[in-house]
């Protein structure tokens, strides 16, 4: 695990060091023989960024420089701010080659202490973010050369988009290599070009790393992705390519290609995205132009920023698979549970599974509870945590108003003053973006639902989810601001309203209960009174974490059908409770059956090795079929 160092470079001193070691990187021709052929060795490139420090009056400095460890990540401080990072890629010890770069300080000591580093990037994180990261105390200054250790580096790294467990994404120009490479499930790049040079964007296939992301570019298109499946190694070049300007010794990639269905042409990524991306600060080489066309080169590493925007485009391009992805589907309530405690929140493993199968089961789910349980938040970071789609419209929180009284206040109305316009709402703006982008999910949080009657604002939209039939939004053929006479409703919105039960709300009528999964929220008194609280809630920090995540959604119809004996059990189970309810006269139908299977069939597939046939069917009694009881307690017990 990497250590993180913390080296303030604020004064004026420090910033012309940055200037001229770091910005500029350091050619090896100017070093001794022996530290220019380990870092050519090594680093597979012609100059590196670099820094030092001084061994410090009594070797403290010297005695931290000793700790650091090739992969190492160094953290650059001023004004209060984070604003780039590297990782070590070696170490050396010379008092004249600092001398020579960098002079000497007031007390006569030079930088002697330095290390290389590797993929410097900038960053933007204020002292009050690191501090919480690191668990130091909020007012840290940062003063002075520090190390932080294996235990508490992990939350920085992250902070900075550096753990290694995350997958790092990269765009590789094959050209006409492709037709060879993509049947061979590799790439593949000469240890240098003609002239003997060694080049970055080859030297790049020595950092993949398994479990990372590729973009395959060709022929004008994106072609494929893949998914890096064993470490990088040094090969010779594969008897399939041409032999002509490469040179036979080079560096391997083993692959795992995915095709997309429809090449995606590069006109299709916005040229102000491309020449953002070609605008980011040395030392690593950029895919695209000044101008956005695409960089003569091989293997570039994209940054989070211009990946967040892919994904929110193309989610093809980052879908993890379909639901019979058994190893995918499990780990996606692993990773959502874990973020959530990032962002503040702290739900139990058995609530997060229970809603991600609520979700993926049937778009629509109720969650009860006291006010400030945390019904809200968890349906939010959901939709942060899914990337909130394109133009940020994929997570829309809406507060139910006590004056809902028709389907207005969701759909909309027609201009009465003008007959060429349509007042929207907050709902309709989520429904058509997602009519608009198919493939990404949306979720449609409404907050407080029961402080109206659902029935009079939401009827038309639940008979639109069950029957598929159309919503029509005005009858009059006349176009109104672009908005359409009428839509479908949408199969990737996924509808979370909340409840809180009191006097100023209403209940839920059977239609209603009938059509969504109620799972309640309880208040644990062991979290009463904790230290953070509310303050430190901060959903954005895992915004985009599950975007690799969407495409489970997307195919949430391509869940595996339940073993046959686990379906018996399961509808002796209904049958059970069907001949108890029956007499009572709160019997339930068809659709409630078939979404009780639904609903074990995807528990079954999220929870993994988790899984038991009693939680699955514990959590559909509670969630489907009590919520039917209501009333006083003499006509529920008969």
């Amino acid at each position: 695990m990497a250590q993180v160092i913390f080296q303030p470079a604020g004064n004026a001193g420090s910033r012309d060091h940055y200037r001229d070691t770091v910005e500029r990187p350091v050619p090896f021709e100017t070093l001794d023989e022996e530290t220019m052929s380990s870092l050519r060795r090594d680093l597979h490139v012609e100059a590196a960024p670099m820094w030092g420090v001084t061994p410090g009056r009594t070797g403290a400095n010297e005695r931290k420089w000793d700790r650091i460890a090739v992969g190492d990540v160094a953290v650059f401080l001023r004004d209060g701010r984070a604003y780039s990072s590297g990782v070590v890629a070696f170490k050396t010890r010379s008092r004249d080659l600092a001398r020579d770069l960098w002079g000497t300080d007031e007390n006569g000591q030079t930088w002697e202490c330095m290390y290389f580093l590797n993929d410097v990037k900038p960053c933007d994180l204020s002292y009050e973010e690191l501090n919480r990261a690191a668990r130091y105390a909020a007012g840290n200054p940062f003063q002075g050369f520090i190390i932080l250790g294996e235990d508490r580096a992990p939350a920085v790294l992250r902070l900075l988009g550096r753990d290694s467990s995350e997958q790092t994404v990269w765009w590789v120009n094959q050209g006409a290599t492709y037709r060879q490479e993509r049947p061979g499930g590799y790439v593949w790049a000469p240890t240098t070009d003609k002239r003997g040079s060694a080049l970055a964007h080859h030297a790049n296939v020595m950092r993949l790393k398994q479990g990372d992301a590729l973009i395959h570019y060709a022929d004008g298109r994106i072609r494929a992705v893949s998914r890096v499946v064993a470490a990088p190694t040094e090969a010779s070049r594969p008897a399939e390519l041409p032999e002509g300007a490469w040179q036979s010794t080079g560096y391997l990639g083993r692959l795992e290609y995915r095709d997309i269905a429809e090449a995606i042409p590069i006109t299709a990524i916005p040229d102000e995205w491309r020449q953002e991306e070609a605008a980011r600060p040395a030392p690593q080489p950029h895919p695209f132009n000044r101008d956005g066309g695409v960089a003569v080169g091989y293997l570039y590493e994209l940054s989070n920023d211009f990946v967040a925007r892919l994904r929110s485009r193309f989610p093809m391009l980052f879908s993890e698979g379909s639901m019979d992805d058994s190893e995918a589907a499990s780990a996606l309530c692993t990773d959502f549970g874990r973020d959530l405690t990032e962002a503040g929140l702290v739900y139990s493993d058995a609530d997060v599974l229970r809603f991600v199968a609520a979700l993926l089961t049937k778009p629509f789910v109720i969650l009860s509870g006291l006010s400030g349980s945390g019904k809200t938040k968890l349906a939010q970071a959901m939709g942060y945590w899914l990337a909130r789609g394109p133009n940020r419209l994929g997570c829309a929180v809406v507060a139910v108003g006590p004056d809902w009284t028709g389907v207005d206040n969701t759909l909309g109305y027609p201009n009465a003053l003008d007959r060429t316009q349509y007042v929207t709402t907050e709902v309709l703006t989520c429904i058509l973006a997602a009519k608009d982008h198919p493939d990404a999910p949306f979720l449609l949080v409404l907050d407080e639902m029961n402080l109206s009657h659902v029935e009079r604002y939401f009827a038309d939209i639940l008979s639109a989810m069950e029957s598929g039939e159309d919503i029509t939004l005005y009858s009059d053929s006349q176009a109104r601001g672009g908005i359409p006479q009428r839509i479908k409703w949408p199969k990737n919105i996924y509808v979370v309203g909340t409840v809180n039960v009191d006097e100023t709300t209403y209940m839920f009528s059977p239609k209603v209960l009938d059509r969504a999964n109620v799972i309640e929220f309880r208040v644990d008194p062991q979290r009463l009174g904790g230290s953070d609280g509310a303050r430190n809630v901060d959903v954005t920090r895992i915004e985009d974490r599950g975007a690799r995540f969407a495409g489970l959604f997307a195919h949430r119809d391509q869940i595996p059908a339940l073993p046959s004996a686990i379906s018996a059990r399961v509808r002796a189970e209904l049958k059970l409770f069907y001949d108890v309810l029956e007499g009572q006269g709160h019997e339930f139908g068809y659709r409630t059956a078939a979404e009780v299977l639904g609903f074990v069939a995807t528990y079954r597939t999220l929870a993994g090795s988790r899984w038991t046939f009693e939680d699955a069917i514990d959590a559909q009694i509670v969630q489907k079929l009590l919520p039917r009881l209501h009333g006083s307690r003499r006509s529920i017990s008969g």
